[in-house]
């Protein structure tokens, strides 16, 4: 349900369910990805990263999200470490 009320563009709607699916089954991955996904679009980058971790401890890893949620947490973290050097965090 959280998935549709983001595509119909109900973001807040649409996070409430995202919550509600983890609470009834955490190990799911796909509310954390939407989630994610969601705060990332709202530049909540905290959120991001939080949200992004879990996906990726819950998710396989031939999930086809999962390289480019890894790549998209290492920008973000560095974002948020403020690094400009080059150097990046992609753990």
């Amino acid at each position: 349900m959280g998935v549709v009320l983001l595509q119909m563009g109900k973001a807040d709607e649409a996070k409430a369910e995202l919550e509600t699916a983890i609470r009834l089954d955490p190990g799911l991955p796909e509310p954390y990805y939407y989630l994610g996904s969601l705060a990332d679009r709202g530049n909540d980058f905290p959120q991001a990263i939080g949200a992004y971790e879990q996906f990726l401890k819950r998710a396989e890893s031939s999930d086809r999200r999962f390289r480019a949620i890894r790549l998209r947490l290492a920008e973000l973290r560095n974002h948020r470490n403020g690094a400009t050097n080059g150097v990046r965090d992609v753990a």
